[in-house]
């Protein structure tokens, strides 16, 4: 791919960069999740070739995960120790912090209903930082509060332990605030560090997201993204475009010296960025997950399995602009990412085409991206093409199959709403028999539930 800036070679390495270097500690080995009784790896998919059904996910949602758009807000930018709490990666090193106390803020994508808690322990060398006891408080109205303790208990003293907590009642919340204490060093100092594998807290979101997040502007990340960091990203409703950049950021205003790759996704669920990367005409899927206002970012570029923690590669970033300038000077068009992905591989995977809770309504944040796929088809009057429905395992076959029929046909009827002729649309729904990556994972799940034009 040409794009007019200087673009970077693909000498340029994306190899993994692990998270050792952010969160300043060990991997621990793989082994230890299975040896807790949780299910082995699964390999992911190499392709969206069809799958023979298989029994359904459990309904509920971890809504206090990173991959379903949860954040911890009480943080600074460039602590990024908390990641491997929220991360469900199962093989990850944990989070530890020096001290006796550590208090996370854990703002929710949307308001949802809590009802099992989940709590793994460090193993190995790191059981002794285990927390001895969690305090966890919900707050319907959101991270300033108020909050209801909906659990307050000492924790397991065995190594690696893997507890769920099942609540009373159902808890409305919008913001979870999670409080350690106490270690299990010998004796009761309380000395070097406090942590805990990982965190989740298993419910329903009560509502489709009616609003998204807004996440354009210009971001830096660390790692990942070139050796300046730079990530543009601009925003239509729940359609979000924009590249990495060499460059500078200085006096408010933003210098592009080499245009590295573009990047296209869209919002899942109003603050969880789904998107491609495409370097050199390579492409590789990744997620954002964001602070409510914008401010930090996740980021994660998935390769393989995503329980795996050799292939996930994350970076935490922030953002120094909320507008960003064009990627490509005026003269020079900007590339068409739905028109350039049919025109190679002949189909496009449309993330952030996102539907009222179990309905084929589309929601107000989608129409902005099948605007744009509309106006890439109809640049091309000799496409045919099908409009595909997937979703993910969850729920089983009798609900998915139906759903991503349905779902297929209304975005079919808003192209041709939007000017596409009906004899050039053909739509249908595969259910979860086509996913792009194994649904042992929430990120492969992410990826599996889309929109996907092919040409026929």
């Amino acid at each position: 791919m040409t794009f007019g800036l200087t673009t970077r070679k693909a000498a340029i390495g994306l190899g993994v960069v692990a998270l050792l270097a952010l969160a300043g500690c060990k991997k621990k080995p793989a082994d230890s999740a299975a040896a807790q009784g949780d299910a082995q790896p699964a390999p992911a998919a190499a392709s969206a070739q069809p799958v023979a059904s298989a029994p359904a996910t459990p309904a509920q949602t971890n809504v206090a995960g990173l991959w379903s758009g949860a954040f911890v807000v009480n943080r600074d930018k460039e602590d990024r120790s908390w990641y491997p709490l929220l991360n469900e990666i199962p093989d990850h090193a944990g989070f530890m912090r020096n001290g006796s106390r550590q208090e996370l803020v854990i703002a929710l994508a949307q308001a949802s209903s809590v009802d099992v808690l989940r709590f793994r322990g460090l193993s190995d060398a790191g059981a002794r930082s285990n927390a001895r006891h969690a305090r966890v408080e919900a707050s319907a109205g959101g991270t300033q509060g108020p909050w209801t303790v909906i659990y307050d208990a000492d924790l397991p003293g065995q190594d690696g332990y893997d507890t769920r907590v099942p609540l009373a009642q159902p808890v409305k919340a919008g913001a979870l605030r999670l409080t350690l204490t106490g270690n299990r060093w010998p004796g009761d100092q309380d000395e070097g560090q406090i942590g805990l594998q990982q965190f989740m807290a298993y419910g329903k979101p009560e509502a489709a997201a009616d609003k998204v997040r807004q996440v354009g502007g210009i971001y830096q990340f660390p790692v990942e993204f070139g050796s300046s960091g730079y990530v543009l990203l601009h925003q239509d409703g729940a359609a979000v475009e924009g590249c990495y950049v060499e460059g500078d950021y200085s006096n408010k205003q933003m210098k592009i010296t080499q245009v590295l790759g573009t990047i296209s996704g869209g919002l899942e669920n109003g603050a969880l960025l789904a998107f491609r990367r495409t370097t050199e005409g390579t492409p590789e899927k990744g997620a954002m997950a964001f602070s409510p206002d914008g401010s930090h970012a996740y980021a994660a570029l998935v390769k393989g399995d995503a329980r795996t923690f050799d292939s996930v590669r994350e970076a935490g970033g922030w953002r120094l602009a909320d507008k960003a300038p064009p990627c490509f000077p005026k003269a020079e068009a900007a590339p068409d990412p739905i028109g350039q992905a049919l025109e190679g591989a002949g189909r496009v995977q449309l993330y952030g085409v996102n539907f009222e809770t179990d309905s084929d309504v589309l929601s107000a944040a989608a129409r902005p991206l099948l605007d744009r796929a509309a106006k890439a088809v109809l640049a091309h009057p000799d496409w045919r093409l099908r409009v595909e429905g997937h979703t993910d395992s969850t729920g089983g076959d009798a609900r998915n199959q139906p759903l991503s029929e349905r779902r297929a046909a209304a975005v079919r009827r808003y192209l041709e709403s939007a000017g596409v002729p009906a004899d050039r649309l053909d739509a249908k729904g595969y259910g979860a028999t086509h996913p792009l990556m194994s649904n042992d994972t929430p990120f492969g799940r992410a990826q599996n539930r889309r929109v996907e034009l092919a040409k026929q």
